[in-house]
């Protein structure tokens, strides 16, 4: 049996060659099986996933070179049933993965048991037509994969939320899951750019907005107890908050565009958590913050 490699990062040297021959070999798909016309194949779908049919080569190298190709490469191997890339892929995410459970869940084996129901739901299976259906190819490499991962385990745990509590809206699910999941640190690039459009942003709420988000988000204050300070029912403020939140990433959005981020890089650069910024959350929500 193969070794297994030592951990990389997910993404080429940005001086990495991005012809071809030179992608597939930096990402070693051989030791999974995966030909070069295959590997082709993926980046094909990941080029039209995000760029549509019409983009130039320019623009279709460019993305090459921002793709997290060795993830993308680990990802198909792994929906193909590949032996040696689930290994690597138990190896390198498991312990991650639990980590991440425990921060959605206080009782260790319950996190620790819906960590473990995580690779069997997306190994997937055979088909009616007999072909290999897993839920990692949908994976497309435009982040990593760990902050995908990520996203498939919250929502696992939201769906589980919503079944066990049929009455609690969809919003305040929504808004508490994502208060307790692992942050996704941001990606270097994108570090400087998020800074400024959040202090862009932040610097446009109204004083009673920023208080709102600061006693949900930073003081972490039930919706009912918001909701009694602003003499509102508790839905009422529900909605409140997640109008809010939804205003604010739209915000951040636009201010990101005019810094010259494509829509596949902003994309990218709003899944991260401001947490892991550098950034003074606190401070920008003050009511007195003139940015």
């Amino acid at each position: 049996m193969l070794a297994a490699p030592t951990d990389r990062s997910p993404l080429l040297p940005a001086d990495a060659a991005t012809t071809l021959p030179a992608l597939y070999a930096q990402t070693e798909a051989g030791r999974y099986g995966i030909e070069l016309a295959d590997f082709e194949a993926f980046l094909g779908e990941a080029e039209s996933f995000y760029l549509g049919l019409n983009a130039s080569p320019t623009t279709r190298k460019d993305l090459r070179a921002r793709l997290h190709v060795r993830d993308l490469v680990l990802a198909r191997a792994c929906a193909r049933g590949h032996e040696t890339a689930w290994a690597d892929f138990l190896r390198q995410y498991q312990p991650k993965l639990r980590l991440m459970a425990q921060a959605l869940l206080r009782d260790r084996q319950q996190a620790w048991d819906l960590a473990d129901s995580l690779p069997a739901h997306l190994f997937g299976g055979i088909n009616r037509e007999g072909e290999r259906t897993s839920k990692l190819s949908r994976y497309m490499g435009g982040g990593s994969l760990e902050a995908w991962l990520r996203s498939v385990l919250v929502q696992r745990r939201v769906d589980e939320w919503r079944r066990q509590r049929a009455n609690v809206p969809w919003d305040e699910v929504e808004a508490t899951v994502q208060r307790t999941m692992v942050a996704a640190p941001a990606e270097p690039d994108f570090v400087a750019p998020l800074k400024r459009a959040l202090r862009a942003a932040l610097a446009e709420l109204k004083p009673e907005h920023k208080l709102i988000l600061t006693l949900y988000f930073l003081d972490g204050r039930h919706l009912a107890e918001i909701a009694a300070l602003f003499r509102v029912h508790e839905s009422t403020m529900s909605r409140r908050v997640h109008r809010l939140e939804a205003a604010l990433q739209r915000a951040v959005r636009r201010e990101l565009l005019r810094q010259g981020l494509d829509r596949r890089a902003v994309g990218e650069a709003l899944r991260a958590d401001v947490r892991t910024l550098d950034f003074d959350l606190r401070q920008a929500l003050a009511p007195d913050d003139v940015g």
